[in-house]
């Protein structure tokens, strides 16, 4: 049977939202995904699921946060907070793969009791040599030797399409940094203690290169073999 990865997406006009890329990302390994609906049963979900990958969008609403929302925060979805949040600790407690992308990453420092930076000022403009376009790369990471990341990428500098205002800040006490910007913007987190939880400030969805082909195939051959 083949491995079934779950993907959560956004809503736009009272639409589901979701790019392609993530799907096409994972049909290159032979997976089988689809798009999470926001449900109250999400232990029948994961009953369901290999793995979980929690995708890009919009900005944390204060639901999470515990703080007063920053005025330039956009596309704030509460309902999408509370479901990923939930799903997020879920996985987490039941050692179910997961990757959390862009906001992803965000939503999986939060959950587990770490704190984001609402805005960087100037950051986005900073690294962003052409506007909106997420296949474009942006900057380079620095990548800690003794972390997952290090496998897939085989190097301790790697080049990102990593565009974003906000940010991880205060790390989760479950989340050890995997790469930082040069910066020092947390890029990568990971929970050692699981089998694969890992989160990505960047979309290595949009990209084909090496590194980001093998963030997805590793994510996917950890996934087969918990069947």
């Amino acid at each position: 049977m083949s491995v079934i990865i779950g993907i959560t997406h956004s809503y736009e006009n009272n639409f589901i939202k979701l790019s392609l890329n993530y799907l096409k990302a994972l049909s290159q390994f032979g997976v089988t995904s689809f798009i999470i609906p926001y449900s109250e049963n999400i232990d029948d979900i994961l009953k369901i699921t290999d793995g979980i990958i929690l995708s890009g969008g919009g900005d944390l609403s204060e639901y999470l946060l515990s703080e007063e929302l920053n005025p330039k925060a956009e596309d704030i979805c509460p309902q999408r907070d509370i479901f990923e949040s939930e799903l997020c600790k879920r996985a987490f407690e039941q050692d179910i793969p997961l990757l959390g992308i862009c906001r992803g990453i965000q939503i999986m420092n939060v959950s587990l009791g770490g704190k984001i930076n609402q805005h960087i000022e100037g950051h986005m403009a900073k690294y962003s040599r052409v506007s909106n376009k997420k296949n474009i790369i942006t900057h380079n990471i620095l990548i800690k030797k003794e972390s997952p990341l290090y496998k897939m990428s085989k190097t301790e500098t790697a080049e990102v399409n990593s565009i974003h205002h906000q940010c991880v800040s205060e790390l989760s006490p479950d989340l050890t940094i995997c790469a930082e910007s040069r910066d020092s913007v947390i890029e990568a987190v990971y929970a050692e203690k699981k089998t694969f939880f890992l989160g990505v400030q960047w979309h290595p969805e949009k990209m084909s290169d090496d590194f980001s082909k093998n963030i997805f195939k590793e994510f996917t051959n950890v996934c087969e073999n918990k069947k």
